[in-house]
């Protein structure tokens, strides 16, 4: 597991401990392999791989 998903993993688990609900629901889920795509597609640079997971 990487750096990133743990991080964010540990800051998901604290949110579900402290019951912060409103928190929770503002999370957004991940982007879908085909947007991620387009969006790789519509820029002239590789995007950063802790931005694509």
């Amino acid at each position: 597991m990487s750096d990133v998903v743990q991080a964010w993993t540990r800051i998901e688990n604290w949110l579900h401990q402290h019951h912060c609900t409103v928190d929770l629901e503002a999370l957004r889920p991940p982007v879908s392999e085909e947007a991620l795509q387009s969006l790789q597609s519509a820029v002239p640079y590789p995007l950063h791989p802790h931005l694509v997971q």
